[in-house]
């Protein structure tokens, strides 16, 4: 029986073709799609769910009361000292990422190795990571960990355990070499893992990181608690353990935070090395990814709609020839599941082929390969099947209701409802993808204009290195520097605009104490507002001023800072020249410079009161000639090799992706799905066209007898079209606009949306809908009446 359906289905979708190629090109597109959003998005959903004891780990993450995020960096005597004062502390493990230099053997030169792990040995317990060749034991000093990946591309077929392994930091003792003797190879981190580390080193190894206490907020910091422990009592106690180190604690507190919390939750924590996701983004992709699947499967059951004449006409003679209304439903589940099976091998295949390119744009910094044989794509395949099996089982009640409301005589008479369900689906596929092109747009421009406004600063021409020795004069070496003929000006200071959270100081206002503000503070010298060109409104140098210490007014120190117009305006300075403003911590500011308004930070924030400061830093900013770019770096290798040739030349530009690579991530995806969306809405379209077309071949002949041009018939139907359009433009348009308002919000400084959007959407609609029908129309108009009106 089966083997006869079989024969009947491929007999079936042969004659069909054109409607079976959409129906299979559009399937596959949307559930290859689908498909690649669904394995990220489930990697994420479980990020470090591999662990068997994940929901008793937690990070401890910190803040001082004048900072307006937390920090999940702490002291590296923090960890070892809770676990010796708290019983509930079941373990704990400490975790430092550093890059090195490290050579084996067989190598001579130092390869840069990213991401480096200094660790306890208790990390690979806390962590869960199984042992698969060699011991680890405390006993072994100076050791180092590989996963399998890393020994492989260190070793090859070699056995590693007890191999050596030289490495160098390259930021401190760039000239000593320890050598590290590989003890045990474990297993790699899973993808949904947010540690991505595959070299650990023997933690005792890391000065100063792990050894001295002024390097604070260095290490992270993992406890596995006791089940049922009572987090806020801990809490408070880690306050207090900290006080026994050091007083400063007092203007810090402790939280706990879940592992399973760190990579969707950690918002209100300054970034770090480690994987974040995007709530957002992961909604959006659902939503995305929702809307293709609805839009393939308009296709299909638009498609099907279209055939439902002549099915239920073949329906109804095989049940007058003794037929049941399981044949139907058997004839359907073959047919369907033929198609599915089809679709999901193609699906498998353009999901497999387009992963690498995907997974470059939804994570970057995290690629991981496509596993089809994983549990994750069993659900998606299982998923996949029901809403088939769901479209399948809506067909069969449609198809037999009809036919036992009609019978066998009425049955080739057209139904009204039917067309209008065909209609209802043609426009709601318009609809979506009329959406994605207004919120397409909206992105794009968006984008566009945050690239190019300007940011009140010239980044241009500007190189960051850091000092070529750390041993160096800055004065001296300033002077070398700026003999170069094509360096224009050196200071040492920070860069701007920054991409992480820029630090602030709080500043009382001058007449009121208790009010005050958090400014952001930028270091430089004498020369940073000449290596930016930011414009100076005002200056003036002050000779030094001795203050008299008394109980009311206790100046400890004075520094002499620059600020910028947004400061002036916030703290309502009338003469801001020579004002002293109040720190918290007894500094005192005395404002002998203001320059114009420039942005220290993307354009998601407004700018903000600024004030730049004397510089502490072991960078160098450079201003060098217009296309002298390369003739400066190689000037400055090789100085750095003259002065420092153990070192590593590193140096920086203004990156514009720095600042918005989740935007940029963003728009790539947007337009990208849109694209797809627009695809599968223009074959469900063109299928429409062709039933259309199909079911008013009698019309179009009649109409050409009585003397229609073919200009005026295909007027007449793509007038038709154009009403669908602005239909769903009048539903899909308002929908699109809510959700650019909301996603422009999350922008300081944004676009307008100006009424040509919304006409150019409409526009580029009606082309993409009027290209898609109007051949089919064309060809159907051609075609001699007579020899229409004899088959008909």
């Amino acid at each position: 029986m089966f083997q006869q359906y079989f024969k009947f289905i491929i007999r079936k979708l042969s004659r069909n073709r054109v409607y079976t190629v959409i129906n299979i090109v559009g399937l596959s597109i949307a559930f290859s799609a689908a498909w690649l959003i669904y394995s990220h998005t489930s990697n994420e959903w479980n990020m470090d769910g591999y662990l068997k004891n994940g929901d008793h780990i937690y990070r401890v993450i910190n803040r001082n009361f004048n900072e307006p995020n937390w920090n999940c960096r702490n002291n590296s005597f923090f960890g070892l000292d809770a676990q010796q004062a708290l019983p509930e502390i079941d373990r704990i493990a400490r975790f430092f990422l550093k890059d090195y230099q490290i050579k084996t053997d067989d190598n001579t030169d130092f390869m840069i190795e990213s991401r480096c792990a200094l660790v306890d040995l208790s990390f690979f317990d806390l962590f869960e990571r199984p042992v698969i060749q060699g011991n680890i034991d405390s006993s072994d000093f100076s050791w180092i960990v590989l996963t399998e990946t890393s020994a492989k591309r260190f070793f090859d077929k070699e056995n590693p355990i007890g191999k050596t392994i030289t490495i160098k930091d390259p930021i401190y003792n760039r000239k000593k070499e320890v050598k590290c003797q590989v003890i045990a190879i474990i297993k790699d981190f899973p993808a949904n893992s947010t540690l991505q580390t595959d070299i650990f080193i023997d933690c005792r190894l890391g000065h100063p990181y792990f050894s001295n206490e002024r390097y604070s907020r260095s290490v992270y910091t993992y406890f596995r608690l006791s089940p049922r422990t009572d987090l806020e009592r801990v809490e408070k106690a880690l306050q207090e353990i900290t006080l026994q180190r050091t007083e400063t604690a007092t203007h810090c507190s402790y939280r706990l935070q879940p592992l399973k919390d760190t990579y969707f939750h950690s918002d209100h924590i300054e970034q770090d090395e480690l994987l974040r996701g995007s709530l957002s983004l992961t909604y959006l992709l659902w939503g995305i990814t929702l809307l293709i699947l609805l839009l393939a499967a308009g296709n299909f059951l638009l498609i099907r709609i279209a055939q439902q004449n002549r099915d239920s006409s073949r329906f109804a003679i095989h049940k007058c020839y003794g037929a049941s209304n399981t044949h139907l439903l058997y004839q359907l589940i073959s047919e369907i599941g033929l198609l599915t099976g089809v679709t999901l091998v193609l699906a498998f295949i353009l999901t497999s082929l387009l992963h690498p390119y995907i997974i470059q744009v939804l994570s970057p910094d995290h690629v991981y390969p496509f596993l089809f044989f994983s549990f994750s794509n069993l659900l998606f395949v299982v998923f996949t099947c029901c809403i088939m099996g769901s479209i399948c089982y809506f067909l069969y009640f449609h198809f037999k209701q009809r036919i036992n409301r009609l019978g066998v005589k009425n049955i080739l008479q057209p139904s009204p409802r039917q067309i209008n369900l065909s209609q209802i689906l043609t426009i709601l596929q318009i609809g979506i993808f009329t959406t994605l092109l207004f919120y397409c747009s909206i992105i794009i421009s968006q984008i566009h204009f945050i690239k190019d406004k300007p940011l009140g600063i010239i980044t241009d021409q500007v190189l960051r290195i850091s000092w070529l020795d750390n041993s160096s004069n800055y004065q001296a070496l300033k002077e070398e520097l700026l003999k170069h003929p094509d360096i224009l000006y050196v200071c040492n200071g920070i860069n701007i605009p920054d991409p992480g959270t820029p630090l602030t100081e709080r500043i009382h206002f001058p007449s009121e104490s208790e009010k005050y503000v958090d400014v952001v503070c930028m270091y430089g010298d004498e020369d940073f507002t000449n290596i930016y060109n930011i414009p100076i409104i005002k200056n003036q140098e002050f000779t030094p001023i001795e203050f008299n210490p008394t109980p009311e007014n206790n100046y400890s120190s004075t520094t002499d800072v620059w600020v910028n117009k947004k400061f002036v305006e916030t703290f309502k300075l009338d003469h801001p020249l020579g004002t002293i403003l109040n720190q918290q911590r007894s500094v005192h500011y005395r404002i002998t410079g203001i320059t114009e308004d420039y942005h220290t930070q993307s354009l998601h924030y407004p700018i903000r009161p600024t004030m730049i400061l004397p510089p502490s830093t072991y960078w160098l900013l450079i201003r060098y000639q217009p296309g002298k770019r390369q003739e400066v770096l190689e000037y400055l290798q090789e100085l750095h090799r003259s002065r420092n040739p153990e070192g590593i030349f590193e140096y920086q530009e203004y990156n514009y992706s720095d600042l918005y690579q989740k935007d940029m991530a963003f728009m790539e995806l947007v337009i990208l799905f849109s694209l797809i969306a627009i695809l599968i809405g223009g074959m469900g379209i063109f299928a429409f066209a062709i039933f259309m077309v199909e079911s008013k071949t009698r019309e179009i002949a009649l109409r050409k007898v009585n003397g229609a041009s073919e200009r005026q018939i295909m007027l007449l139907f793509n007038r038709q079209f154009m009403t669908k359009v602005l239909v769903a433009c009048v539903i899909g348009l308002p929908i699109a606009y809510y959700a650019s308002r909301k996603w422009l919000e999350n922008y300081a400084y944004r676009i307008e949306i100006q009424p040509w959007i919304f006409v150019l959407t409409i526009v580029i609609s009606l082309c993409i809908v009027l290209l898609v029908t109007n051949w089919q129309i064309r060809q159907a108009s051609r075609k001699n009446p007579i020899d229409t009106l004899k088959t008909e």
